[in-house]
């Protein structure tokens, strides 16, 4: 005859065996549970202000940034920082007669015009092979060989225009101006800047549909900033100042 099992101890049985089991099962799913629980990172988003704008033309060494700081003087202390940086190292660059300092810049824009002044500057034709951009190589040729074969084999109206404007400065050449495609979209303009400049005489200007312009690159060419204080616009005669002689414009009260 078989002996029962008392009931308190199936009972105890089945709780020694079935617990560890369930304590195993219970750690599996806490652990999956972990590892399923997300990591969130929390990220700051930089407030877009004059400080965050002025930071970030000077980190990526661009000027344009410079127009979306609110507070004038901020704004203009951005662009003086800019452009004489630019002017130093254009300078430095004329001084060790090494055009390759020009790669420097951040921007390709930036480094053809640098590779442009030195060129001119030290009369060093090598340095124009160095832009990329194409009609610039032949304005920067034409300009340093004083030949104006270089412009004829320029295709975009507006830069055939500005090659020969530039060389009629450079060779001191008057003819050159009536070379000028007037047919372009700002072919008058050119041609009337073309003259003031070999005439040396700013008044021409008033003759343009852009005025502020001519005035503008006129005294860039001449290095003149009392034909900045002809400009109205303060933006512009404050970009006028900085381009010609890193002068900042302060507005009259």
């Amino acid at each position: 005859m078989k002996k029962e099992i008392p009931p308190i101890l199936g009972i105890a049985i089945i709780l020694v065996i079935s617990v560890p089991i369930i304590l195993y099962l219970v750690g599996k799913v806490t652990s999956f549970s972990e590892m399923q629980t997300p990591v969130i990172i929390k990220t700051e988003i930089p407030v877009k202000d004059d400080n965050y704008y002025f930071d970030l033309a000077i980190k990526l060494d661009n000027v344009s940034l410079c127009n979306k700081i609110l507070e004038e003087e901020k704004r203009k202390e951005c662009r003086t920082f800019l452009v004489e940086a630019s002017h130093r190292l254009i300078e430095k660059a004329i001084a060790e007669r090494d055009f390759t300092i020009c790669n420097s810049f951040l921007s390709q824009k930036e480094k053809d015009d640098c590779f442009y002044q030195v060129g001119i500057e030290l009369n060093d034709i090598s340095a124009c092979g160095a832009i990329q951009d194409e009609d610039g190589v032949k304005i920067c040729k034409a300009v340093i060989s004083k030949e104006e074969k270089f412009c004829e084999e320029i295709q975009n109206s507006e830069a055939k225009n500005n090659c020969y404007l530039t060389l009629a400065f450079f060779s001191k050449n008057s003819s050159l101006c009536n070379k000028i495609l007037i047919e372009s979209p700002t072919g008058k303009d050119s041609k009337i800047l073309c003259n003031a400049i070999i005439a040396e005489d700013p008044s021409f200007c008033e003759n343009c549909k852009d005025t502020e312009n001519c005035y503008l690159s006129f005294a860039q060419f001449l290095k003149d900033t009392m034909v900045c204080d002809r400009i109205k616009n303060p933006e512009v005669k404050s970009q006028c100042y900085l381009l010609v002689k890193n002068v900042i414009y302060e507005k009259q009260k």
